[in-house]
C-alpha cells in the first residue's frame, strides 16, 4: 500500500515525473536506463512504484537522463503529471 504523505510535494513529484517518463521512454529498458544513471533495476522499481525517492545526488544523474536541464524543470514537469499519465505511460 502506498502512503504519499510519507512524501515531500517536491519528492512526489520528482517520482511522478521519473514514472512517466521512463515507463513511456524506456519500456522494457529499464535495466539500461538503471545502468545508465548508476543505480539497481530494483531501486528504479521502487522509484516507479513511489515506494523510494533518491538522494539529491541520484536525482541529479536521473532528471539530467531524462533530458532536464534543472531539477526545478524535472519538478515543474512532474507537477503536471496525472494519474491518467502514469496509467496510459506504458
Amino acid at each position: 500500500m502506498l502512503y504519499m504523505a510519507e512524501f515531500t510535494e517536491q519528492e512526489i513529484a520528482f517520482m511522478s515525473a521519473v514514472s512517466c517518463l521512463v515507463k513511456k521512454n524506456w519500456h522494457r529498458q529499464y535495466g539500461r536506463f538503471a545502468d545508465e544513471v548508476g543505480i539497481s533495476g530494483g531501486y528504479l522499481s521502487e522509484i516507479i512504484s513511489f515506494k523510494k525517492c533518491p538522494q539529491p545526488d541520484k536525482q541529479e544523474r536521473i532528471f539530467k537522463k531524462l533530458n532536464f536541464s534543472t531539477l526545478e524543470d524535472c519538478l515543474e514537469f512532474g507537477r503536471r503529471v496525472t494519474p491518467l499519465d502514469l496509467a496510459t505511460s506504458i
